[in-house]
């Protein structure tokens, strides 16, 4: 539990800057959804927090939306997830293509690589999508700031270097604090992340619409379907990890449960972690308890070390971020859908490429669509009727 809120911090940080929102509401998330799935998730050892492939789809909300809008989503959200839930719907998740679920995360690791570019040069200037992002950037490259990329770097060389030590360390968070201390102690000319707030968030309900439930209710379906296949699968590989069996219902209505409350303490919306979980397992955790003190943990440097947050370089965190994004892309899979069929091959390139040039949204509607055609293809070439 203690290693886990050590992890989640870096994490967390990150990941709230990637969702368009105040690094510290990363840290509220995670606090708030590991005492809530604590008691009511489904899956034994399982940490939930803020996701990297919910950061984007959450930040394409708050841009369009608002902050409060955001929220509102997040609320509408676990609504649908408990009804999910409840109604054992929720089980049909897992026959979600692969080919879509994947081609889905790697487009939103391309995408998480070309938001940090500004944070990773030092570069201020920007553009609204990601190629314009690549092109601003490569067009000012006169603006870019040494020190900014040579924090990123180092950050990355250790978060990929320190494991090689030991699995064990909590290598993003050992990294962060020594790039931050060098930042520091150099006085290096870097954008840090400034003011945090310290102390625990006070209960809201200013962001609660509901004149616009039916305007927020598609972006809502689709983070409470993101949120959904993100916390299944992190239940599939705890399972694998510790022979257990998850109850998928359960799962969905302590996230959904969870996705109700966060709102109200100014948290984004969450989702079972793969990462978090498995750095539980593989640290010896044994009953829900790990997940208590992890977010313990977090609890006690939100209150007493916020003056230290405040230091973090965005530098860092983009480098934390692009390390993520690098786990997210899975051009590596490609062979594996070969060896399933082309069709699948297909259905992968263009759900990457509509995350890339649309909305979120609309690209899981289009990897759907593609799946369903091959779904239907294969079953016309493999039945045949007599009469």
């Amino acid at each position: 539990g203690e290693i886990n809120g050590i992890v989640a911090i870096p994490l967390g940080l990150a990941l709230a800057i990637a969702s368009g929102v105040p690094p510290i509401y990363g840290l509220y998330t995670s606090i708030i959804a590991g005492v809530i799935l604590a008691f009511f998730g489904g899956v034994e050892l399982g940490v939930s927090g803020p996701a990297a492939a919910m950061s984007l789809l959450l930040l394409g909300i708050v841009t369009q939306y608002g902050f409060t809008g955001a929220l509102m989503v997040g609320f509408l959200a676990g609504v649908i997830q408990i009804v999910l839930g409840i109604t054992g719907i929720g089980r049909v998740v897992k026959f979600i293509p692969y080919s879509v679920v994947t081609g889905f995360t790697t487009g939103i690791g391309f995408l998480i690589l070309f938001t940090q570019l500004n944070n990773l040069t030092g570069i201020t200037a920007t553009a609204d999508n990601p190629v314009g992002k690549l092109s601003v950037v490569l067009t000012h490259l006169n603006q870019t700031n040494l020190a900014a990329i040579i924090l990123a770097l180092s950050t990355l060389a250790l978060v990929f270097f320190i494991p090689r030590l030991s699995k064990k360390i909590p290598a993003a968070f050992i990294a962060l604090a020594i790039t931050t201390i060098a930042a520091v102690v150099l006085s290096l000319p870097v954008q840090a992340i400034g003011e945090v707030p310290s102390g625990l968030p006070v209960f809201s309900i200013d962001f609660l619409d509901l004149s616009k439930i039916r305007e927020l209710l598609p972006p809502a379906f689709a983070i409470a379907l993101l949120a959904s296949i993100e916390s299944l699968l992190s239940a599939v590989a705890a399972d694998g990890m510790i022979g257990t069996k998850h109850s998928s219902n359960k799962e969905l209505v302590g996230q959904g449960i969870a996705n109700i409350v966060l709102p109200f303490f100014r948290g984004i919306p969450c989702t079972g972690v793969i990462v978090r979980t498995a750095t539980n397992i593989n640290n010896g955790a044994k009953t829900r308890l790990s997940a208590l003190i992890h977010s313990l943990v977090l609890i006690l440097v939100v209150v007493f070390f916020a003056q230290f947050v405040e230091l973090i370089p965005l530098a860092v965190l983009a480098g934390i971020l692009v390390v993520t994004a690098i786990h997210l892309i899975a051009f590596d899979e490609v062979k594996y859908l070969l060896a399933d069929s082309k069709s699948e091959v297909v259905v992968f390139l263009a759900t990457v490429g509509s995350t890339l040039f649309f909305d979120l949204t609309t690209a899981i509607l289009i990897g759907f669509s593609l799946a369903g055609l091959v779904f239907i293809k294969k079953i016309s070439e493999n039945v045949s009727v007599t009469l």
